[in-house]
């Protein structure tokens, strides 16, 4: 299985943020959240990249805005569906907006080519070969669905944006050992104490690379891959992210650039 981390340049205008990207194992395709529409949809035109299944994790705009975007171009794909796992409250939005515009994403949703699974009942959701089990991030900002994957015995688990409130989490024994852990690490913890976005739960949602080592220790995870990060220096970045996390946590450290692929082992 392989996750492709998609080149984004998003919320906070970082050239390796990483908001969104594709899972995949042979046919078996989830693309996560809807940013960097050029750039993916000249992958989809060339035929490097498709899929039938789309998750959308919340409302942001680095990470839903995309979507109507994709319906332009899904309108000349030749699939006979897209399904699209996100929650009542979120498909209410997407309906909205089409309602709203001039979209064609709105012929597409009466056409039922549009299937939308509401994930809010947290069930578990079989998509092709991958097992995922929506998790409701319990953000006190905006709903947040993430997940965690099971493919081919691998446990995968998805936390991120606005993580801060991981650790208060009642449910933390069922997501324990995690093959791998993939978390946002804005920066590292020094970098935050010295700046107008202290991370805190007043005033920033995001965490460091050493609050993401702390949630990787306590969930006993086997891998930690660091991702939605500033741009705190183009040459250096993954190095000084992994230095930061590596104080305290002595398992496998990825750190992915811009539109990097990392293979799950």
């Amino acid at each position: 299985m392989k996750i492709h981390f998609h080149w984004i340049w998003a919320a906070i205008n970082a050239i390796n943020d990483n908001t969104y990207f594709l899972i995949e194992d042979w046919d078996d395709k989830l693309q996560v959240d809807c940013w960097g529409w050029k750039w993916l949809t000249r992958k989809i035109k060339s035929w490097e990249i498709n899929f039938s299944n789309l998750f959308i994790t919340h409302k942001h705009t680095d990470h839903i805005l995309w979507f109507f975007h994709f319906i332009r171009v899904f309108m000349n794909w030749k699939i006979s569906n897209i399904n699209i796992y996100c929650s009542k409250n979120l498909e209410q939005t997407i309906k909205d907006i089409s309602n709203s515009l001039w979209c064609r994403s709105k012929k597409l949703i009466e056409s039922w080519i549009l299937n939308f699974k509401n994930i809010d009942n947290l069930n578990n959701q079989k998509i092709w070969n991958f097992n995922l089990k929506p998790i409701n991030l319990n953000s006190k900002k905006i709903e947040q669905f993430w997940f965690l994957l099971i493919h081919n015995d691998k446990k995968i688990l998805f936390f991120w944006d606005e993580a801060v409130w991981v650790l208060d989490r009642k449910d933390l024994n069922e997501l324990q050992n995690p093959d791998y852990l993939i978390i946002e690490s804005v920066c590292p913890e020094y970098m935050a104490k010295r700046s107008w976005w202290t991370v805190n739960t007043e005033k920033m949602s995001h965490i460091t690379s050493k609050n993401a080592w702390i949630i990787a220790t306590r969930l006993n995870a086997k891998n930690l891959i660091l991702i939605h990060t500033m741009d705190i220096d183009e040459n250096n970045r993954q190095s000084i992210l992994e230095n930061d996390a590596k104080s305290e946590y002595n398992w496998n450290i990825i750190v992915p650039n811009a539109s990097d692929i990392v293979y799950i082992n």
